[in-house]
């Protein structure tokens, strides 16, 4: 269960199970305002829920270290961006080791 600190009378997520098998991908698709972009913050521990918990592999993600469960998510966003260069420097920006 999730609600933002601004509208604590807004109820933004409730009852959601959602299990992704291992090696798995998922897709969020839904209309705008259907809580999409709220809950990959929620996966990326941007925010806790107020109720109930996230596991990855049964653990819950406050057990996980923020930089390894960030560097183990990929997010790809409605509105793409792309930079001057390469493909390759488009694929590799902000990666640790830049572009070979």
């Amino acid at each position: 269960q999730f609600r933002y600190q601004s509208r604590p009378d807004k109820l933004v997520l409730t009852g959601l199970c959602l299990e992704v098998p291992a090696g798995g991908t998922c897709a969020l698709v839904g209309r705008s305002g259907a809580g999409k972009s709220t809950l990959v913050h929620l996966l990326l521990r941007f925010y806790d829920p107020q109720e109930g918990q996230i596991k990855v592999d049964g653990v819950p993600l406050t057990a996980l270290n923020l930089k390894t469960l960030h560097n183990l998510t990929g997010f790809v966003s409605q509105d793409t961006k792309l930079h001057f260069g390469s493909i390759r420097d488009n694929l590799t920006y902000g990666l640790p080791w830049g572009s070979p």
